[in-house]
C-alpha cells in the first residue's frame, strides 16, 4: 500500500503501464484509539485524567441502568407481571424526562445541572427503596413511584454526562463507547456476585459514584471544551439523523425489550443474569480490540451485526421449552452490546461533528432507545402473559418479531439515504479516456495512460487547494476526495471504516463549509480552482480537464 503522501515521479507514470482505473493514491482510516496511558518526556508515563475519569464515570452510569433491570429479574419476590410492568414505568419515565430535556436543552445549564444533580441523589435513594419495598406487602404503587423516579434520575444523569462523552475525540468515540460498556458489564458482574440482599445497595451507590466524578469533570477546566447549548430550533434545523436510522435503533431494541419481558416473566437466577455478564464483557472486549488494533469490522458492520445474531438466537425459541427460549433470550440480551456500541457512538459523532448542544441532541437519539425497548416489553407481555392468540400465542409473536426484524433489517441495509450517486471515478476517467481518443486518433494506451494519470494529479492539486483555502479538517479532507471522485456515501462509510451517521455528518459539514448544496455543486468548485503546474509537463492533460 502505498502511502497517501507518497508522489509518482513521471517517468514513473510514464512506464508503469498501469490501468487507468487505478487511483493515484490510498485513502488513509483515521486513528480511532482512545489513549488513557501517554508518554511525555524522557519516556515517563502519564494518565489522561479527562479520559481516565469519563471512562469510569460514563460506565458506572450505564451499569446503573442495567443492573435495576437485571435486579427487578432476580429478586423473587417481585411477581412476574409487577416486574415488567416496573421495568416498563422505570423506561417510560426515562424517556419522557429525555423528551423534556430535547423541548427545553436549557435545564442542562447554569443552575439547571445543580437541579439536575439534586434530582440524580433522589434517583439514588429511590432505588435503593424499591429494591426495600419489593420485600413488603402491598407497596406496590408505592413501587412504582420509586421506580418511576430512577428513571427520572437515570435521563437527569445522561444529560450532565452528555457534555462530557461529546469533548472525547470524534475517531475515538466507539473505542470510548467500547471500554465504557466493557466496564459497566465487569461492574455488572462483580455485583451479581455477592449475595442477593446487597444488590439494593451497592445499585443505589453506582450513580452516586457517577455523579460524583461528573461534578469533579464539570467544575474542572476539563469541560473547557463543551459546545454551546442551543434551542431546540436551532437544533432541530443542524439535525442531520435520517428516519431510517431511528427506524432501525427502535427496531433493534425492540428485540431487546421483547428478550427483557421473557426474562422477567421467568425471574432466572443470578447464575443466569452472570453468564449474560460474562457473553457480554467478552463481546465487548473483542469490539475494543478490533477498534484499537486491525478493525476487521466497520460501524456499519456492527451495527448490522445484532439483528442477524439476534435472530438466530431469537427464532428457534419458537420450538424450545423455558429453558431452551431463556437461553435464546440471554443471547439477545449479551448480543444487545454490540449494537448499543455503535448507536452511542454514531449519536455522538453526530453532535461533534455538526456542532450540536450535547444534551438536546443525545436526548433526541436515547429517547429512540427507550421507545424501542418499551414497544419490546409490551410485546413479549402480550406474548407471555396472555394467550389472546390461543395456545400458539408466544410462537406467533416471536415470529411476527423476527419477520419484523427481517423486513427493517433488509430495508435500512438496502436503502441508499444518502446524496445520489454522480459518476464513479472509474466511470470518469473512461469517459477521460474516450475524450483523448476522439482528439487524437492516433494516440497509444501509453499516452492515455500519461494523460489520465496526469489529470488525476491535476485534479488532486485542485482539490487540495480547495481543502486549504475552506479549511477542512484532516477527516474532512479524505471525505472531501472520495466525493471529488463521485462516490457516494454509502462507499465512503465502507473506505474510512465510519457509519453512516458520521458520514452524514461530514458531508453535511462539508457543504456547509464550501458553500454547496450538491455533488455537482462541489464538482463545480473545484472546476473552477485554479493550481500552478508545469504546462509543458501537463500538456498531454489538457483534454482531461474535468
Amino acid at each position: 500500500m502505498r502511502h497517501p503522501d507518497t508522489h509518482v515521479d513521471d517517468s514513473q507514470i510514464a512506464t508503469s503501464g498501469v490501468s487507468i482505473t487505478e487511483d493515484i493514491e490510498t485513502e488513509p482510516v483515521a486513528e480511532k484509539r482512545i489513549d488513557i496511558i501517554k508518554y511525555g518526556e524522557r519516556d515517563h508515563i502519564f494518565i489522561d485524567l479527562h479520559i481516565f475519569f469519563s471512562v469510569i464515570g460514563f460506565a458506572l452510569f450505564l451499569a446503573w441502568g442495567d443492573m435495576v433491570i437485571y435486579g427487578l429479574m432476580i429478586l423473587p419476590t417481585v411477581g412476574p407481571i409487577d416486574s415488567i410492568i416496573l421495568v416498563a414505568i422505570f423506561i417510560a419515565s426515562a424517556a419522557v424526562t429525555l423528551l423534556v430535556g430535547w423541548w427545553f436543552p436549557r435545564i442542562y445549564s447554569g443552575v439547571g445541572t445543580r437541579v439536575l444533580s439534586g434530582i440524580v441523589i433522589v434517583a439514588s435513594f429511590a432505588t435503593f427503596a424499591g429494591f426495600w419495598l419489593s420485600i413488603l406487602p402491598d407497596t406496590f404503587l408505592l413501587s412504582c413511584l420509586t421506580w418511576g423516579i430512577a428513571g427520572i434520575g437515570m435521563a437527569a444523569l445522561f444529560g450532565l454526562w452528555s457534555d462530557l462523552v461529546a469533548t472525547q475525540k470524534s475517531g475515538a468515540l466507539r473505542s470510548f463507547m467500547s471500554l465504557a460498556m466493557l466496564l459497566a458489564a465487569v461492574q455488572i458482574l462483580l455485583i451479581m456476585l455477592l449475595r442477593v440482599e446487597f444488590i439494593g445497595l451497592f445499585v443505589s451507590l453506582i450513580p452516586i459514584a457517577s455523579l460524583i466524578i461528573c461534578y469533579f469533570l464539570r467544575k474542572s477546566t476539563l469541560l473547557s471544551k463543551r459546545m454551546a447549548h442551543m434551542s431546540k430550533k436551532e437544533a432541530t434545523t443542524q439535525m442531520t439523523i435520517s428516519w431510517q436510522s431511528l427506524l432501525s435503533t427502535v427496531a433493534s431494541n425492540v428485540l431487546l425489550g421483547f428478550a427483557l419481558s421473557w426474562l422477567l416473566y421467568t425471574k432466572v437466577s443470578v447464575l443466569v443474569v452472570i453468564i449474560i455478564a460474562i457473553v457480554t464483557c467478552a463481546f465487548d472486549s473483542l469490539i475494543f480490540i478490533d477498534i484499537n488494533t486491525r478493525r476487521y469490522f466497520s460501524e456499519s458492520i456492527f451495527q448490522k451485526l445484532f439483528p442477524v445474531i439476534s435472530l438466530i438466537g431469537l427464532l428457534p425459541a419458537v420450538f424450545f421449552d423455558d429453558i431452551g427460549r431463556t437461553i435464546c433470550m440471554a443471547l439477545v440480551c449479551a448480543t444487545s452490546t454490540i449494537f448499543a456500541i455503535s448507536v452511542l457512538a454514531a449519536c455522538f459523532e453526530h453532535i461533534v461533528l455538526n456542532h450540536q448542544s450535547p444534551p438536546n441532541a443525545s436526548a433526541y437519539g436515547r429517547f429512540y432507545n427507550y421507545l424501542g425497548v418499551a414497544l419490546g416489553l409490551g410485546a413479549g407481555f402480550l406474548a407471555f402473559q396472555t394467550s389472546i392468540l390461543g395456545s400458539s400465542t408466544a410462537a406467533i409473536f416471536i415470529v411476527v418479531v423476527v419477520i419484523f426484524e427481517i423486513i427493517v433489517t433488509l430495508f435500512v441495509m438496502a436503502e441508499n439515504r444518502f446524496p445520489v450517486d454522480e459518476k464513479t471515478d472509474t466511470e470518469f476517467f473512461l469517459f477521460q479516456a474516450e475524450q483523448i481518443l476522439k482528439n487524437n486518433p492516433d494516440a497509444t494506451q501509453e499516452d492515455i495512460d500519461r494523460a489520465v494519470m496526469k489529470g488525476k494529479r491535476v485534479w488532486k492539486m485542485r482539490c487540495d487547494k480547495v481543502a486549504e483555502q475552506y479549511d477542512l479538517s484532516s477527516r474532512q479532507i479524505e471525505v472531501f476526495r472520495l466525493l471529488s471522485k463521485g462516490r457516494n456515501a454509502e462507499y465512503i462509510t465502507e473506505a474510512l471504516v465510519i457509519s453512516p451517521h458520521t458520514t452524514k455528518a461530514h458531508i453535511y459539514s462539508i457543504y456547509q463549509k464550501l458553500g454547496v448544496h450538491s455533488r455537482q455543486e462541489l464538482i463545480s468548485l473545484i472546476e473552477r480552482t485554479e493550481v500552478d503546474f508545469d504546462s509543458d509537463d501537463l500538456s498531454s492533460a489538457a483534454t482531461v480537464s474535468h
